[in-house]
């Protein structure tokens, strides 16, 4: 081992160690942990037998024939219960498009969420008890209450079934 003396900021002489045998040291020892550690997890992972995997289904609700999990409705508002609370606007109507497009699609009934104001203009009526069925719809987030509905938009879409995981993101008051 050789000495080398340095000065410091207050010019100072300071005798410190030369040599590199402790920096070596330190980096054999992170070498041999990563090291360690890679053969730790190779010896875990080829223990695990095949039978520890389990395969899992992700969704909502739970179809009680299979015990499989399914779609129940989809959560897309602010509402607490998650569904869009909608209110009737009279008659809507729902151009394909961009505004000043004329390409009306959809005469019906017109309903506004009072939460995050989403607009939805449905062919059949889904406020009427007795409807099985939106039909043809299209939906617009206009981001602000409105009176009556005139959208233009590209989001359209058919429900044969209330039992669509869309529809039954609704509640119609």
């Amino acid at each position: 081992n050789s000495l080398l003396a340095v000065r410091d900021i207050n010019h100072k002489y300071i005798v410190v160690e030369k040599g590199r045998k402790g920096m070596r040291k330190n980096i054999i020892k992170s070498v041999s942990v990563v090291m360690l550690s890679l053969v730790m997890m190779i010896v875990s992972a080829m223990n695990a037998q095949a039978s520890d995997i389990h395969e899992s289904k992700i969704g909502l609700g739970i179809n009680s024939e299979e015990g499989e999990i399914e779609p129940q409705y989809v959560i897309s508002c602010t509402s607490p219960s998650g569904k869009h609370l909608m209110k009737g606007r009279g008659t809507g109507r729902a151009y394909y498009g961009a505004y000043p497009s004329k390409d009306l699609r959809i005469v019906g009934q017109g309903s506004q969420c009072s939460y995050c104001y989403l607009a939805l203009v449905t062919e059949n009526n889904p406020f009427w008890g007795t409807t099985t069925c939106w039909g043809n719809y299209a939906y617009y987030n206009p981001h602000c209450e409105v009176g009556t509905i005139n959208m233009w938009t590209t989001s359209f879409g058919y429900s044969s079934s209330n039992g669509d995981a869309f529809v039954r993101g609704f509640q119609f008051d």
